[in-house]
């Protein structure tokens, strides 16, 4: 069963809603965010999607799931990447490379973590310390991260501007990857867990 957890209030006064599906016997934890900018909303539809069939079909997970499908609900209700303050969410993460970005459009705050949204993920890390963090991606023209420090390598090239404050896949550590993806590798995924049990529960009516 999947249920609401945390919730925080952004500036705005929308909500912030943390799901979870099975925390009671699980080998690993996965933390999934979408729509860390407003005008990306596939993340949060995506999630959703994959929410209502965990329910739908009952489905007992082998890890904890953790779900933020809106992490940035005031920059989804303006339509723009950024939050009510002008910050890109993505990049307000206390990393050790943290810049003070001049490019208005990546512009990670005046210091870093200085956005409830940017806390409120913090917290949901620092408590339910995830072992993989997935971020799905809007933006069809992004270069997919994976960095699995574990395996003390980077999977997939490192983007980034050097004009940019770096975003959340900085905040990885030896105990947490933390993965983009684009949302239609997600969709494409979804598309065929959800075909995958269509064809297992048609053949045990046979």
């Amino acid at each position: 069963m999947t249920i609401i957890k945390e919730i925080a209030f952004t500036k705005e006064k929308n909500k912030i809603e943390l799901y979870a599906h099975n925390l009671e016997d699980y080998q690993k934890t996965i933390l999934f965010l979408g729509c860390m900018h407003g005008d990306e909303p596939q993340g949060e539809y995506l999630i959703n999607r994959y929410i209502d069939f965990l329910e739908r079909k009952q489905i007992k997970t082998q890890n904890a799931l953790l779900f933020i499908p809106k992490v940035n609900p005031d920059g989804v209700n303006k339509n723009q990447r950024v939050n009510t303050n002008g910050v890109d969410i993505n990049r307000n993460f206390p990393t050790k490379n943290w810049i003070l970005a001049d490019n208005p459009e990546y512009f990670g705050g005046k210091e870093p973590a200085s956005e409830i949204e940017t806390k409120f993920m913090i917290e949901i890390i620092e408590e339910y310390k995830p072992d993989v963090i997935v971020l799905i991606s809007g933006d069809s023209d992004f270069i997919p991260l994976v960095l699995d420090l574990r395996n003390k390598g980077i999977l997939s090239p490192n983007w980034q501007n050097s004009d940019n404050a770096p975003a959340i896949n900085s905040f990885a550590t030896e105990e947490c990857s933390v993965i983009t993806l684009q949302y239609w590798w997600v969709e494409s995924l979804v598309n065929g867990i959800v075909a995958k049990s269509q064809l297992a529960q048609r053949a045990s009516v046979k």
